[in-house]
């Protein structure tokens, strides 16, 4: 049976407070599930998000200051899992420092992304109302428009 924790239980076990874990609630940073007014952390699904955040911080922190710097990114990966993660990891990171995030798609569906994201525990659905995230179908603005749709 899964071990569910308190927004109180969380914040102690990761030494911060209450408010952080509820803004990390709101972006996504931190999955949960809401039971009647409270909101609850799978214990294991926590403890796998920060592995999986161990192996992804110091790529994330070189390439938010690559892009800090007018650069460009391209990640290239045998699995298109790998760059769904590194995505959600990249946007906590933005959305950490207030920046209002846009996701290109050539071959995705939007509606995947968003899916993709939500299971990866990012809450994308929420973002895009807040528009905090675009989510922009260029493949569909280069057919209709040129090169200069996507630009």
């Amino acid at each position: 049976m899964a071990v569910f924790l308190t927004v109180s239980e969380v914040a102690d076990y990761l030494k911060t407070t209450t408010t952080t874990i509820y803004r990390w609630l709101k972006t996504g940073k931190l999955t949960a599930v809401k039971i009647g007014k409270e909101w609850r952390v799978d214990a294991a699904l926590l403890n796998s998000q920060l592995n999986q955040n161990k192996n992804t911080v110091g790529t994330v922190d070189y390439f938010w200051h690559s892009l800090r710097r007018n650069e460009h990114i391209m990640l290239m990966t045998s699995k298109s899992s790998d760059i769904s993660q590194f995505e959600v990891a990249f946007f906590r990171k933005g959305l950490g420092e207030g920046a209002v995030l846009m996701k290109g798609c050539w071959w995705q569906d939007e509606d995947d992304v968003i899916e993709q994201y939500t299971r990866l525990g990012l809450d994308a659905g929420s973002l895009i109302r807040d528009k905090a995230l675009s989510i922009v179908n260029l493949s569909k603005l280069y057919k209709s428009e040129g090169v200069e749709g996507p630009v």
